[in-house]
């Protein structure tokens, strides 16, 4: 599940997405932009992981992403694990904010992964290792 403000976060997706599914895993992905709501409902009951991706928007997540968030809480899906993954210019509260949200949710939260701007070499072997995480879990 993401939003994009200037494209970089749907690059990141992009690539978390392609490492995951080299891993044989099956990738969904929602932009919460365009996102027909009963897709996203239906495919938020049958998950297994989620992630969750989001630009910072004056140090907090998308607003669409804030709203996901509460919907997830709402619909309490199976899913074991939630990861995050936040870009952000300068400061940032989206991490403790998304906790927060998901804090009585019976789900394990992931590594954070925190990108300033864009990815550079070792935020991409950071989300490399994302992936193989999740792999690792749901085998």
């Amino acid at each position: 599940i993401y939003v994009s403000a200037w494209h970089y976060t749907e690059d990141i997706v992009k690539y978390i997405s392609d490492k995951l599914i080299e891993r044989n895993l099956e990738v969904v992905v929602h932009n919460l932009e365009v996102v027909d709501i009963n897709k996203l409902i239906k495919d938020l009951v049958d998950s297994s992981a989620i992630i969750i991706a989001t630009p910072t928007i004056s140090e907090n997540a998308h607003l669409l992403i804030i709203q996901a968030s509460y919907l997830i809480k709402i619909l309490r899906p199976p899913t074991k694990y939630i990861s995050l993954i936040i870009t952000y210019g300068w400061a940032s509260i989206v991490e403790e904010q998304l906790k927060n949200i998901f804090k009585d949710l019976k789900v394990e939260i992931l590594n954070t992964i925190k990108i300033n701007v864009r990815p550079n070499d070792e935020d991409l072997k950071n989300l490399e290792n994302l992936a193989e995480e999740i792999n690792k879990r749901l085998s």
